[in-house]
């Protein structure tokens, strides 16, 4: 029998056409020009299969989507070199097995390891140690005094554990005020010799003062003042707080007149104030010599105040001078000096009888202030005293222009008429003053 023909090629892949749909599904993409020479099936199976290819998801993981960029081996082995260079060193395993907190020995275990040393220098250490744990980890101050007291028996006095101790007793009692027990410290510092001549003792009269130990406080004052200058502001207050003024003013003065002039001034200054009540006589004696070496107008009036209090004249005419060097060149001091003036003067003309102190107070009060009456007044009357009939002319003319017409302007010029005619000799000018008295009482209804 004649052979079958052999069917034409055919136009499928190998695979048939399940290949052909998977191949589509990996390669979407058509090329026509590669087709032109397929079968007519092969296009066709190639274009059925290129619409059922979905477009890649927009919102799908960049994981998904062709790497484009990736970068080649060699560079993305560079980068991982790069990064690994830049992690921290590695911890060392053994590190881990270290404790993270370094637990501190306890207070018990601390006491102990001071009660088994024997050497005291390296015992005065322990106990400091045992004698802070309590104070601070275990708020225990009461419980630190013994401690601290065993660092004092076996350091040596002076050394820097033995002061750290002290200082920490001293804290400690004062707080609590303990003051026997601080004395008692201060004794050791003393002995120590870590204090100052004095300075001891001032701070025992201090410590004494605030527990109310009044008494005991002077005793150390007293011991403290001839190394401690701060000791006698000290005794003179415990001295005034008890009432002992007397002797606090005593303490002021002494050695005051080896001092410079204003510090010495100062001194009796104060010693006059605290003897101003019982003793003014000397307490303005006292503030007139202080007012000598320090100019200073509180200390003018106070010495003023004080010499008014003795009733003395010749004390009070120099506190009254001394005030008239703090005044100024205004029109209103101008008047309080003339005042000042007309009261020394009057003290002058009376109890003193020093008649021409007194004129010279006056002219010097009418210079400062002519309008004056009062001292016109005064100086007419001392003028007659003295018998200085030209002086008292000029001061009864001032007097008549100085006042308005009648009686009083009369009486003072007939005196004027009076004294011209029979003392200067004058009839005119007696007879001008009479005329103008004549005219003036007559108008008067005294008259």
């Amino acid at each position: 029998a004649a052979a079958e023909p052999e069917p034409p090629p055919s136009a499928e892949p190998p695979g048939g056409p399940e290949a052909v749909l998977a191949e589509g599904v990996a390669e979407p993409a058509v090329d026509l020009e590669a087709s032109s020479d397929a079968a007519p099936t092969e296009v066709v199976a190639n274009l059925e299969v290129e619409p059922e290819a979905e477009a890649p998801d927009a919102e799908a993981p960049d994981a998904e989507a062709p790497d484009a960029e990736a970068p080649d081996a060699g560079v993305a082995e560079a980068g991982a070199a790069v990064v690994f260079e830049d992690e921290p060193t590695p911890v060392p395993e053994e590190a881990f097995d270290a404790p993270r907190h370094r637990e501190e020995p306890s207070v018990d275990a601390l006491e102990a390891g001071a009660l088994a040393t024997e050497d005291a220098a390296e015992r005065a250490v322990a106990w400091l140690a045992v004698a802070e744990a309590r104070r601070d980890r275990l708020l225990d101050p009461d419980g630190a005094v013994p401690a601290f007291e065993a660092v004092l028996a076996d350091a040596e006095p002076g050394t820097s554990v033995w002061v750290e101790a002290l200082e920490a007793l001293e804290d400690l009692h004062a707080v609590r005020s303990n003051w026997d027990a601080l004395l008692a410290l201060y004794d050791r510092r003393r002995e120590a010799h870590l204090a100052s001549p004095g300075e001891v003792e001032l701070l025992k009269a201090s410590i004494l003062r605030a527990a109310g130990r009044r008494d005991e406080a002077i005793v150390e004052a007293r011991a403290a003042l001839p190394h401690e200058e701060r000791a006698l502001d000290l005794l003179v207050d415990l001295l005034v707080d008890a009432e002992r003024r007397d002797e606090a003013a005593a303490a002021l003065l002494v050695g005051a007149d080896d001092l410079d002039p204003e510090r010495a001034a100062q001194r009796r200054w104060r010693a006059a104030d605290l003897l101003a009540d019982a003793h003014p006589d000397r307490a303005a004696h006292l503030m007139g010599a202080a007012h000598a070496d320090l100019s200073d107008p509180l200390l003018a009036a106070d010495w003023l105040e004080a010499a008014r209090r003795t009733g003395e004249p010749r004390p009070l005419v120099a506190a009254l001078r001394a005030q008239l060097e703090h005044l100024g060149a205004g029109t209103a001091d101008a008047v309080r000096r003339s005042n000042i003036l007309v009261e020394a003067a009057a003290l002058a003309a009376g109890p003193l009888q020093t008649p021409h102190e007194a004129r010279a107070l006056l002219e010097e009060s009418l210079s400062a202030w002519p309008d004056n009456l009062e001292a016109l007044g005064h100086l007419r009357d001392v003028l007659e005293g003295l018998g200085d009939a030209p002086a008292l002319a000029r001061v009864l003319e001032r007097q008549i222009q100085g006042s308005l017409p009648g009686a009083h302007r009369g009486t003072v010029a007939l005196q004027l008429a009076r004294l011209r005619l029979e003392a200067l000799e004058d009839a005119a000018g007696a007879q001008a003053f009479a005329q103008m008295a004549c005219a003036d009482l007559a108008t008067s209804p005294q008259r």
